[in-house]
């Protein structure tokens, strides 16, 4: 199957965009210009940064913005969109691009509306088209993660979280994290998010994606 290229709406009008996140839908301005995967964490700074902070949108409703630092965090590791963020394409417009045909995506008629829950359904379906490798359990992940040193995701309807290798924060339990959401946290060991779902998901990136990125202590 031919890749089918993550949707960004930067340049349609956004007209009908719900919750103010049209500012999130293009990959961030600033690129970081290489280190170790630690190194990526601390420059992101997504317990401090505005890019990813909750906000109350008109209407009352606390908006957060785990998926778009996931899609950020990809980004600059790979200088690449390797997952999307909040929307995706219509079956229409897929069967077009598939045709060939030149789609413009332009928000409820060429994309929809994704989300968490259409990101966790996305990555079973297109995950292994964009480099992403499905593991089972966390002890799984947690192998792959530092034995290739790469970056993974961890995954229910409702939220997605960054897995990084054990190195950058040695302990034992759960797969290291940092994550945007209803707390934004640079490093964190904590399971009590999905450890009782049926539905998590958890993947590794394939390491030869990354970009400037290098194991610490190597120049």
């Amino acid at each position: 199957m031919a890749v089918i290229p993550i949707p960004m709406l930067q340049d349609a009008q956004g007209t009908g965009l719900r919750s103010n996140r049209f500012q999130y839908l293009s990959p961030m301005q600033e690129l970081w210009q290489g280190g170790d995967i630690g190194n990526l964490v601390d420059w992101m700074q997504v317990d401090t940064s505005l890019r990813w902070q909750k906000r109350t949108n008109s209407e009352g409703k606390v908006l957060t913005y785990c998926d778009h630092y996931a899609a950020d965090f990809i980004y600059q590791a790979t200088r690449k969109q390797l997952i999307s963020a909040w929307v995706w394409w219509t079956q229409d417009a897929i069967n077009a691009i598939r045709k060939g045909i030149n789609v413009k995506p332009i928000y409820g008629e060429t994309v929809i509306e994704h989300g968490a829950r259409g990101l966790h359904s996305w990555i079973k379906e297109w995950g292994k088209y964009y480099g992403w490798n499905a593991v089972s359990n966390d002890t799984e992940l947690r192998r792959n993660l530092s034995d290739k040193y790469t970056i993974g995701l961890i995954l229910t309807p409702a939220h997605v979280s960054v897995a990084l290798p054990d190195m950058l924060q040695p302990g034992i339990g759960p797969p290291l994290q940092t994550q945007a959401g209803s707390r934004n946290v640079r490093l964190w060991r904590q399971n009590d998010w999905y450890k009782n779902r049926t539905d998590t998901l958890r993947y590794y990136l394939d390491p030869s994606l990354l970009h400037n990125v290098r194991k610490p202590g190597y120049l």
